[in-house]
């Protein structure tokens, strides 16, 4: 059941000045995305600050990105939420918009104890969301969630109809493997600095948030695997590390919107709790990516 091959940008969400959301800039986003070669896009995850966003907002977002991603640019939405009846809405909605998939992190306040509890909150919402490709995400750096993704799609495999993989976010690369293993699922690596091992231990499709300023350097590392030059390969991501470095002093997602610019488009600033960054950072960095020479405008 495995459909993306390549690399999907985790979209971040535009805002104006006053902090509302700029819907207008994801056609300029969805066309960026297609030029430099997206496989798709993942929208209203944790770069696009789902956390932060009204359910209202949500649906908006995600109706904005299905008209403008189109047959191009498959979108998966992520429709998770604390509470299961909001998140059946949004699977609902986003289904209603003609998403390509749907994509659900479990809540992180009420944390649940085993991986059959996971299923049972992720089944009616992937049915909500009718016949779509059903995505598990697994963030335990943030959900703080333990039970080992393995253990939650090799249940959901076998009682969620639409099950088609998961996005692997997680640290644990033992975990990883098990995850490629289990069969013809998509897993999708989420972890940018380290693209490289996810390709190395079979994973086809990535999602990250930094292929929002440098897909195309991530698709010649991609390119570079393929073809079997690894030491391309490995020079390419020891590149996209230095660019982690520079951000991760001010926050990854603050600092992706302050040089998102360099693209040839903004997408505004965060909202709290993120900070924004000051201008002579945001200076600073962009100076700093310009000198990598990792973004393309």
């Amino acid at each position: 059941m495995s459909n993306f091959r390549g690399l999907l940008p985790a979209a971040l969400t535009p805002m104006h000045p006053n902090g509302d959301i700029d819907l207008d800039t994801v056609a300029t986003q969805a066309e960026y995305f297609k030029g430099v070669g997206a496989a798709g896009v993942f929208m209203n995850g944790t770069t696009a600050e789902w956390s932060s966003l009204t359910v209202d907002e949500r649906k908006s977002l995600t109706k904005a990105w299905a008209t403008q991603g189109g047959t191009e640019l498959p979108v998966i939405a992520h429709v998770g939420h604390h509470c299961q009846r909001d998140a059946i809405s949004l699977a609902e909605h986003a289904a209603e918009c003609g998403v390509f998939g749907v994509s659900v992190i479990a809540p992180s306040y009420f944390i649940m104890e085993t991986a059959q509890d996971i299923v049972d909150w992720c089944a009616p919402i992937a049915a909500a969301a009718g016949d779509l490709p059903f995505y598990y995400y697994d963030l335990p750096q943030l959900s703080g969630i333990t039970i080992p993704a393995f253990d939650v799609i090799s249940l959901a495999k076998e009682q969620i109809s639409s099950f088609a993989g998961l996005k692997y976010s997680g640290t644990n690369l033992e975990g990883l493997q098990r995850c490629v293993g289990l069969g013809d699922y998509d897993v999708f690596w989420g972890s940018d600095e380290n693209l490289l091992v996810g390709l190395s231990l079979g994973c086809k499709a990535g999602v990250g948030s930094t292929y929002n300023l440098a897909l195309p350097h991530y698709l010649r590392l991609l390119n570079a695997f393929n073809s079997g030059d690894i030491e391309s390969a490995r020079r390419l991501q020891t590149v996209s590390l230095r660019m982690v470095d520079l951000m991760a002093p001010h926050g990854v997602i603050p600092s992706l919107k302050a040089a998102q610019g360099m693209t040839g488009f903004d997408v505004g600033e965060c909202r709290l709790p993120f900070k924004s960054l000051s201008d002579d950072a945001a200076s600073e960095l962009i100076d700093g990516l310009s000198t990598l020479g990792i973004v393309e405008s």
